[in-house]
């Protein structure tokens, strides 16, 4: 039987738990940690999950042809409830940050802009005006 102590910030034990106690507290239908080796796509992600959602995904495969997903090694995390489930995907080899949505009826995606991607623009832009501004 599997058990799971549960400490605190100083490390003294604050809770003793069996497995089927840890899960009927974490409140999931499916494994933590799933491991993906084939292609598969942001609706496949969503789909397979039980009604209360909380999921890690690795992917071990090198693309995708679906835009769905990140792909080449990325990670997601799955979360959410009932008719509404969420993913963050998270690039490995590319600095790329995705969040999706997923209702009964409809689903939608945005790549995150990240602070090394606002610095980079923010640059270009300096470096533009200085040049108008010697040009003139």
């Amino acid at each position: 039987m599997s058990k799971l102590i549960l400490k605190d910030k100083n490390g003294k034990q604050v809770e003793f738990l069996k497995k089927d106690e840890f899960d009927g507290k974490v409140n999931t239908t499916n494994a933590l940690h799933q491991t993906k080796f084939e292609p598969y796509n942001l609706y496949d992600a969503l789909s397979e999950y039980g009604n209360q959602t909380l999921g890690a995904i690795h992917n071990r495969f090198r693309s995708i042809d679906n835009q769905s997903l990140i792909g080449n090694f990325d990670s997601l995390l799955v979360f959410g409830g009932d008719d509404v489930k969420h993913a963050i995907d998270i690039g490995t080899f590319e600095k790329r940050v995705r969040i999706s949505t997923k209702t009964d009826g409809s689903v939608w995606q945005e790549d995150l802009v990240l602070k090394s991607d606002y610095d980079r623009l923010y640059d270009r832009v300096c470096a533009l005006e200085k040049k108008v501004w010697r040009d003139n």
